[in-house]
């Protein structure tokens, strides 16, 4: 696709030997369409402001998940990357793009360790990535994949309020409570209630009829 206004919706492409998708020099909008088993799963560039990626998929692509190069102010919202042979986001010569909502994990089957989540190059500038998950979760032993990479020649862009790393890390699980060495139960509420407080702090107190009582039989006597 090359030129004018574009929209593209619900579509899907499935064993591309090419791009699954791929835009070049128009102001694309594309929405909840999927990506699987292609070299790239979305290749787009020099896409005009104000374009827009919203709700796409990516999956087991034997290079990126999505290739965006030399796009300018694009919007890529609420879109997954996942389970891709190298980087699940690939921005390149990108300026003022803003990545937000996405998902990225265990990208990199092919080098594991060799590529990130998302990854910034060829003087990628006033990027923003933010709000998105970007955890790694192909499992111990390393190498480990990097959430976010950029090269040297990429500065100034905005990183921010991701998750990243493996939450299902096994030292990072939650330890099992020790049992009791002494074999006795903890006092529970109902005992400590029974004035096993101090200074008959939880004591029932008594009652004005119990009170009352009291009073006459000590009359009666005198």
């Amino acid at each position: 696709m090359t030129g004018g206004d574009v929209t593209i919706s619900d579509c899907r492409a499935f064993g591309c030997g090419g791009a699954g998708f791929s835009a070049d020099r128009c102001r694309l909008t594309m929405r909840t369409c999927i990506a699987r088993e292609c070299a790239n799963g979305f290749d787009v560039r020099r896409l005009s402001a104000e374009s827009s990626l919203f709700g796409l998929i990516a999956g087991m692509n034997w290079r990126n998940g999505f290739r965006l190069r030399e796009c300018a102010d694009l919007s890529i919202n609420s879109c997954n990357a996942s389970r891709n042979g190298e980087a699940g986001f690939q921005l390149e010569a990108c300026r003022g793009a803003a990545l937000l909502a996405c998902v990225a994990m265990q990208n990199s089957l092919n080098e594991p360790g060799q590529f990130a989540g998302v990854q910034l190059a060829d003087h990628c500038r006033q990027n923003t990535i933010g709000y998105s998950l970007l955890a790694d979760i192909q499992g111990l032993p390393a190498p480990r994949n990097m959430a976010v990479k950029a090269d040297a020649t990429s500065g100034e862009n905005v990183i921010r309020y991701n998750v990243v790393g493996d939450p299902q890390r096994p030292e990072t699980a939650k330890k099992p409570v020790p049992p009791l060495t002494s074999g006795k139960a903890p006092p529970t509420l109902a005992t400590t209630c029974q004035g096993d407080a101090p200074n008959g702090m939880g004591r029932r107190p008594r009652t004005r009829e119990s009170t009352t009582n009291g009073d006459e039989q000590s009359n009666g006597k005198r």
